[in-house]
């Protein structure tokens, strides 16, 4: 006990707000707790949680808290109504859970907690700083053998990067050997030494993954098979983390937004949950172009894979009808909600072969919108919905905002 709480002193500073801690080994045995807080009644509820990622609250001492970071090793949580928040990490041998005060950093927590545990670490290090190693004569067993081919181990090494497994580089590479001609499964079998079975399946991998392809059969009608140019392959894979490194910055843009220094605001998280709780789509705060919340998501799953139109249609229609009816009038007032507004149309579009519409509206002629903007037709919002599987993903947004998720959408297929 006493080590604890020498370590404990040491590392857990004032600056992080931390009031309460408590340190567990073996799953359920507590070896410390600070004396404002029992949680022995909830070790297994911790357990439990911490095991499955996808929970989105956790109960401890009577707090509900939801989750906003839960991964194999850290576990990170708050209140809605300014309670504080816990925060946990765990390894092998222990873990270590922290409660905060409301009006503490939770970065800070992270830190400490972080730097307590890795100072509670019993694991020594494979050899200690004083090991003598001893003459080269009694260690020559421990010689690694060298690969000398220094070329082929770096073309496959880039191959691995590429996403070829070994096995898959090793046939890669001797049918790039061959050149223009290719060669049969056969032949590359004598080379390998892989059995013909297993480079049957492989070439059929490279094959529908486009790195080999199939040419003219010989005479007798085996088939011949032909590596593709690595230059070429290397330039499309290039090509291809380019377009995924322009979705995820433009996926930190959007979310960005919303996020303040990269932590969730928990204000939007309430409202979120409330709405998570109510199965329903609030759209009354969507807003218009330059207003914060002007894109957006919606996923419908089925019972099986989507391909009837009509499903997809009436998926459609639930994003930009459900934008109209919070534009349109009350039922006891003309006037629209907003008061510069005159017209709302849809105008139903296809958007790379998927079924879309481009939602309009215009202001009135003199008014303080028309001055800035103009009284003709503006593009309120794009809309599509891409059935991929048994899911179809609704998307909606601003010229602007639009492709981004677009982009990102198409990339799932």
């Amino acid at each position: 006990m006493e080590k604890y709480i020498s370590i404990l002193n040491k590392y857990i500073k004032r600056d992080s707000k931390i009031i309460s801690t408590a340190i567990i080994e073996d799953e359920n045995k507590i070896v410390y707790s600070s004396d404002n807080w029992d949680i022995s009644n909830d070790i297994e509820n911790i357990n439990t949680t911490w095991k499955n990622l996808d929970e989105r609250y956790i109960t401890i001492s009577g707090i509900k808290y939801i989750i906003l970071q839960i991964s194999t090793e850290r576990l990170v949580a708050s209140t809605l109504d300014k309670k504080g928040s816990v925060i946990g990490f765990k390894e092998e041998e222990r873990k270590i859970i922290c409660k905060i005060e409301p009006e503490g950093q939770i970065h800070l927590g992270l830190m400490e907690a972080s730097r307590t545990l890795g100072k509670l670490r019993s694991k020594k290090p494979y050899l200690e700083p004083d090991t003598p190693l001893g003459k080269v004569e009694d260690i020559k067993w421990a010689t690694p053998k060298v690969l000398l081919d220094e070329t082929q181990n770096l073309q496959r090494l880039g191959l691995l990067k590429a996403g070829l497994s070994l096995e898959e580089a090793r046939v890669y590479l001797t049918l790039l050997k061959k050149g223009e001609k290719g060669d049969k499964i056969g032949n590359i079998n004598k080379e390998l030494e892989i059995k013909r079975t297993t480079i049957y399946r492989i070439i059929d991998r490279l094959v529908k993954n486009y790195w080999v392809e199939k040419v003219s059969r010989t005479p007798s009608g085996i088939q011949i098979y032909v590596a593709r140019p690595l230059n070429a392959l290397i330039d499309e894979i290039i090509q291809d983390k380019e377009e995924e490194l322009n979705i995820l910055k433009s996926f930190r843009y959007i979310m960005g937004e919303a996020l303040e220094n990269g932590w969730i605001d928990i204000v939007e998280a309430k409202k979120d949950f409330q709405a998570y709780g109510e199965k329903s789509y609030d759209f009354n705060t969507l807003g218009i172009r330059g207003v914060d919340k002007d894109c957006g998501l919606i996923i419908l799953e089925y019972d099986r894979s989507i391909e009837n139109k009509i499903v997809i249609r009436a998926a459609l229609q639930l994003s930009y009808e459900k934008i109209w009816i919070s534009l349109q009038p009350d039922k006891g007032n003309k006037e629209y909600i907003i008061q510069d507004l005159e017209d709302i149309k849809v105008e139903d579009i296809v958007i790379q072969d998927y079924l879309g519409a481009i939602m309009y509206l215009k202001f009135k002629t003199g008014s303080d919108a028309a001055k800035n903007v103009g009284s003709g037709w503006i593009t309120l919002a794009k809309h599509v919905a891409i059935p991929i599987d048994d899911k179809i993903y609704v998307i909606w947004g601003t010229e602007e905002k639009f492709p981004i998720l677009l982009s990102m959408i198409l990339k799932l297929k």
